[in-house]
């Protein structure tokens, strides 16, 4: 069983939203709680910070099919 997360943050935007500064520090203190042996113990953290939603849609598609039944998937 492997422990896989996958971590998103966006904090960055065209039109209409002021950016969040916090989104992408907020992901890369979560990737590192749970990259570390005596906390989260994952045995794979991948995190995307800011990219395009056909990037961040690729992703996940190809992040769930590397996962199996038994694996704890965040």
């Amino acid at each position: 069983m492997a422990r896989a997360a996958l971590l998103i943050g966006t904090g960055e935007y065209t039109k209409g939203f002021k950016p969040l500064a916090a989104a992408p520090k907020d992901v890369e203190a979560v990737a590192s709680v749970l990259n570390d042996a005596d906390m989260g113990g994952f045995d794979d953290v991948q995190f995307l910070i800011n990219e395009s939603h056909t990037h961040i849609r690729e992703t996940i598609e190809t992040w769930f099919r590397a996962r199996h039944k038994d694996d704890l998937a965040v």
